[in-house]
């Protein structure tokens, strides 16, 4: 996909704005609340969301088949989660538990990195027992297995078919399910997957890939505009129940795509991508901050700020960065290959001749 677009700027302001949002509820005081239906952190993963089913969709339409579209994913996800595993359960969970530390090291730490990396659910409360949020030190790592479900999802429907309108479909099968989701306030899991969360946050991914495939038709000003007005008016119209919320999902979604489709960033787009680092990273970072330092409230969140954006900057060119350039390296390999086996056989066949 070509790179007129601020997507990645989006992202690493959603980073941002979640950790921001988190720094309250860590505190001990309630999330800042947009439009009556979530927290900011909250309509910051809805982006993330949107964004992600946006641009995925298009590379999924160019992967081959399931495995091909599945391993590019793998390798977006899960080489970032082991340093970070790593760093939870060995580096702050010894700084917690500096004064009984072979206790500690004598208990399954290896098992909950392995957990954390495989995205299985991980008790993490004994880490926070001390803390004003008792808990999690990993809270936001419940969103990943809600991706991957997504992932897997629109990776059958590839191998599946290559019809593009399947995703709408997808999209008004799980708009359906979030209206009774929300109406019955069903919120079971399947494995370790809030279903509820996938399928509110999963109406927001596919969204984003339905807008992708037909983004020739939609990408024009007066519609854009037109549409956000129409919805924006909607929901200050109606109270915060269902359809307040649907609306909302749908609302923001679009405005994410609407902003990232309208402005072109030359800055930081294809050059690096922190979003990822900063939203696996700033959980546990703010919990040291917030419950260790001392610094109160401001303090703890600029200081959380600053050591999360130095962590994804090494996630991001230390582990990502290589695995991503590692995929294109491969891909180009193999075309090397093709291309000597072409020119070997071209030289077989005049020889012959």
């Amino acid at each position: 996909m070509r790179r007129n677009n601020c997507f990645d700027v989006i992202r690493l302001l959603a980073a941002l704005m979640v950790l921001f949002s988190h720094h309250f509820a860590l505190s001990g005081m309630p999330e800042p609340t947009i439009a009556n239906m979530e927290s900011l952190g909250g309509i910051s993963v809805i982006v993330f969301f949107s964004i992600s089913g946006y641009l995925i969709c298009m590379s999924g339409m160019r992967s081959e088949g399931f495995s091909g579209f599945m391993a590019k994913r793998c390798r977006r996800i899960f080489p970032a989660l082991i340093p970070c595993s790593i760093f939870v359960f060995v580096i702050i969970g010894c700084i917690i538990n500096y004064g009984n530390i072979t206790e500690y090291l004598s208990s399954p730490i290896f098992v909950n990195i392995l957990k954390t990396v495989t995205l299985q659910n991980v008790d993490t409360s004994y880490l926070a027992s001390n803390f004003i949020f008792k808990p999690s030190m990993m809270g936001s790592l419940w969103s990943l297995p809600v991706e991957f479900a997504c992932y897997l999802i629109l990776g059958c429907a590839i191998s599946i078919t290559r019809s593009t309108s399947v995703y709408p479909l997808i999209f008004a099968i799980f708009l359906v399910a979030a209206l009774y989701v929300l109406k019955t306030g069903y919120n079971d899991f399947f494995f370790n997957v809030p279903v509820d969360m996938l399928i509110t946050r999963g109406m927001c991914f596919f969204l984003g890939a339905s807008l992708a495939i037909s983004v020739d038709a939609w990408n024009k000003k007066e519609i854009k505009i037109f549409t956000l007005i129409i919805l924006s008016a909607y929901m200050m119209t109606t109270t915060p129940l269902i359809d307040h919320k649907i609306v909302g999902y749908i609302f923001f979604s679009l405005l994410a795509i609407f902003i990232g489709v309208s402005f072109e960033d030359k800055v930081i787009s294809g050059k690096f991508d922190y979003s990822y680092g900063i939203y696996i990273y700033a959980f546990p970072v703010q919990q040291v901050s917030i419950n260790m330092m001392g610094l109160g409230f401001y303090g703890s969140m600029i200081l959380s700020f600053i050591m999360t954006i130095i962590l994804a900057a090494l996630s991001w060119h230390l582990v990502e960065s290589p695995f991503l350039r590692k995929k294109k390296s491969d891909k180009l390999n193999q075309l090397k290959m093709v291309m000597k086996w072409k020119l070997w056989a071209q030289v077989i066949k005049n020889y012959s001749r």
